[in-house]
């Protein structure tokens, strides 16, 4: 892949990226959420994969505030569950953020 496609590449995820976290933002307000969900969904660009642990320092919340706020996102469809079962130490990730950063490009 040249620079320049890289390049390109790069700047059109970036677009990709700051659309879906302005439409999300959107979709929230809309909902009436708390600034603690849109705080949540900012640091979902950073660390697309976030524990309930996580979410609380993050936040700096309680960890039931966490886990609110969490379930909020995952009622929004914007956060899934990482793996099946797993009660302990449960992760979740959202998946349209690393959709956008892992896709293959056409070019490569």
């Amino acid at each position: 892949m040249t620079e320049r496609v890289q390049a390109n590449d790069a700047v059109q995820r970036a677009k990709q990226l700051q659309d879906l976290q302005i439409a999300w933002h959107m979709r929230l307000t809309h909902a009436r959420t708390s600034a603690l969900t849109l705080q949540l969904v900012d640091g979902l660009f950073t660390k697309p994969v976030i524990t309930i642990p996580e979410a609380q320092r993050l936040l700096g919340v309680t960890y039931k505030s966490a886990q609110l706020t969490v379930e909020r996102l995952l009622t929004e469809g914007m956060l899934q569950p990482v793996g099946d079962g797993v009660t302990y130490g449960k992760a979740f990730w959202a998946s349209e953020i690393l959709d956008i950063v892992t896709e293959n490009n056409d070019e490569a």
